[in-house]
């Protein structure tokens, strides 16, 4: 690892663990996206429409109690305000139903509401404004006969139709909850995979980059105490290129340097030694040759003192002759 610079190490420890929470963060986004988004589906797609069916079965039996009002109370004005709430009813049913068809609808929903679109409209036509149309004329028998023979019959496949048609919104929502609650625990999987990974990334990266920064400080600190007491024969690993390596490169030119300083020293030294032992055996050669020189001046005074005695005698023996 110390091949790398520590900077080097640090920044890739960075973009490492930003990555894994950029991940994290990816899925909870996601997660909270896919709620929402489930949320909204069971709203706008199923509790809605559920609003609208129930409002469409209670228009459809709304109209049949009027019918049934109708024929029990046959007063002119009882008919045309009756007959008038059940336009205005038919009226309100086409509308829901265009705003429900046009949520999504499952392929088998499509199907279900086709046969319902059918039988409601052949149960209003053939039933529900058959028997008001008879009623408004005064035909009270035509009225009766449209009930027993049109309405009473159609009723029931209606029924069983707007049922058909709220059991599947149920059996959709639920579905979609088991949906959503896969989706949840599959996300949630990743993202505790992630925060996992991530730590186990960030303690094993953290813990080698801290062994081999602290271990090259330490042999760093090694070298210069032992520099620092004057030994300069230990050996500087420098099996690295970050920034620690360097100090120890350093450190070992420095060892090197004083190293050649001390040897150029001990050399100089020994010179000098050598100079001093000369010059001391010279001195002793000097008083030696002094030493025989003054004998010889001695000898040569002697003789000198002889010589002087020997002529003094041959010039008081000259005189004398």
């Amino acid at each position: 690892m110390n091949k790398f610079k520590i900077s080097t190490r640090l920044w890739l420890l960075i973009t490492v663990l930003s990555i894994l929470l950029a991940i994290v963060g990816f899925l909870g986004l996601y997660a909270t996206s896919q709620a929402n988004e489930g949320m909204r589906t069971t709203f706008e797609d199923r509790t809605v429409p559920l609003k609208q069916l129930g409002d469409i079965n209670y228009l459809l039996n709304r109209n049949r109690i009027l019918v049934m009002d109708m024929l029990l109370n046959t007063d002119s004005s009882n008919v045309q305000r009756r007959s008038k709430e059940i336009q205005d009813n038919v009226a309100k049913r086409q509308d829901i139903w265009k705003q429900y068809t046009a949520t999504q609808l499952t392929s088998e929903e499509e199907k279900l509401a086709k046969a319902f679109d059918e039988r409601v409209s052949d149960y209003t036509r053939n039933g529900v404004i058959a028997v008001t149309e008879a009623m408004r004329a005064g035909n009270f028998d035509a009225a009766d006969t449209a009930y027993r023979e049109g309405l009473s019959p159609r009723a029931p496949p209606v029924q069983e139709a707007v049922s058909a048609l709220l059991t599947l919104q149920i059996d959709v929502a639920r579905q979609e909850y088991k949906d959503a609650l896969a989706r949840y625990q599959t996300l949630r999987a990743l993202a505790l995979s992630s925060i996992v990974l991530g730590i186990l990334a960030a303690v094993v990266f953290g813990y080698f980059l801290v062994r081999s920064i602290s271990a090259a400080l330490q042999h760093a600190v090694d070298v210069s105490s032992a520099v620092a007491q004057g030994d300069l024969t230990t050996t500087i690993r420098q099996d690295g290129r970050d920034e620690v390596s360097l100090v120890l490169q350093s450190l070992a030119a420095m060892q090197g340097n004083l190293g050649q300083i001390v040897t150029r020293v001990r050399q100089g030294s020994d010179s000098v030694s050598t100079a001093s032992t000369e010059i001391a055996q010279g001195n002793q050669d000097l008083s030696a040759r002094t030493e025989k020189q003054a004998s010889a001046l001695e000898e040569t005074a002697a003789s000198m003192e002889e010589l002087a005695s020997t002529v003094k005698q041959n010039a008081d023996n000259a005189r004398q002759a």
